[in-house]
């Protein structure tokens, strides 16, 4: 399943790569398979695609947290206020 996951991601990371949501739901795939920082990856690229979108960085802010990444989580969490600041 890794090899699988590891082709995914790298398929969603070339210049042809897919919308924001289907790199989300590729994001979680990653994450719940235990590759954070593909999951890392896969949310930062949609968050790149989708200027407007503030669930990319608060995915990717949560798993900066449970790695304990406070201020990288931090970061993300202000970047996402930042594109919906009356959410």
């Amino acid at each position: 399943l890794p090899v699988l996951l590891a082709a995914l991601a790298a398929a969603c990371a070339s210049p042809a790569s897919r919308d924001a949501a289907t790199l989300m739901r590729l994001g979680e795939t990653l994450r719940s398979g235990g590759d954070a920082a593909g999951a890392a990856a896969m949310y930062r690229t949609a968050a790149s695609q989708d200027a407007g979108d503030p669930a990319p960085l608060l995915r990717l802010a949560a798993l900066q947290g449970e790695a304990g990444d406070w201020g990288g989580a931090a970061e993300s969490y202000r970047a996402a206020l930042a594109r919906a600041p009356n959410n």
